[in-house]
């Protein structure tokens, strides 16, 4: 994985990635920010290979139009915060 998804502020790492546009309705974000609290390069590297496989399969689920919105809701509630 390339970093590609990882920024880093203030010396803490977030992971960081874009909604396809189709999913915006869906999801309510174009971006889903997260901070890893960590400063270490390694560490963030880890959690936001995490983060990026159930954000995958989040769109995966979402697309495949099998989830009510409330089920969809609590798929992505690990991942976002409430808008």
């Amino acid at each position: 994985m390339s970093d590609i998804y990882l920024l880093q502020r203030n010396n803490v790492y977030y992971f960081r990635i874009k909604v396809p546009k189709d999913l915006v309705p869906f999801i309510n974000r174009r971006e889903i920010w997260k901070s890893l609290k960590t400063n270490h390069h390694r560490s963030a590297r880890t959690a936001a290979l995490k983060l990026l496989y159930h954000t995958e399969r989040l769109f995966l689920h979402v697309r495949s139009g099998m989830f009510s919105k409330a089920e969809i809701k609590k798929f992505r509630r690990p991942l976002i915060r409430p808008p």
